[in-house]
């Protein structure tokens, strides 16, 4: 068994190194692939403030603290002041 060290910081290389834990590996963009899941890391002034999912159908899912998941067609639906742009584009293989 490999054990895996992340830092708990609050920083955009923490979130990625999080991630490849389970898998994900960064990736150019969130353009839809077989057998692939894809996630984006919002950024704003350089700290992640937000995750999505793209979906197999091409739109992407999003949760909002304790509130429903929502389904939205494109990043920007959720860009803005509250958590900033998408900045890094993560995948892994799926079965």
């Amino acid at each position: 068994m490999v054990l895996l060290f992340v830092m708990r910081d609050y920083t955009l290389s923490a979130y990625i190194s999080a991630f490849r834990t389970i898998g994900y590996e960064l990736c150019d963009d969130g353009t839809p692939e077989s057998n692939v899941e894809k996630i984006v890391i919002f950024t704003l002034g350089g700290r992640p403030k937000h995750a999505a999912r793209l979906l197999q159908d091409g739109n992407w899912t999003s949760k909002f603290g304790d509130f429903e998941d929502i389904k939205h067609a494109d990043l920007g639906c959720v860009s803005g002041p509250l958590y900033g742009s998408a900045h890094r584009f993560m995948k892994r293989p799926v079965s």
